[in-house]
């Protein structure tokens, strides 16, 4: 699963970084 899937679907673990990253 890519990055920005895991954004999508709110992040397993950390959202927060995976959508500060992601954007």
């Amino acid at each position: 699963m890519t990055e920005a899937q895991e954004t999508e679907h709110g992040g397993p673990s950390v959202p927060q970084t995976r959508t500060a990253r992601h954007r």
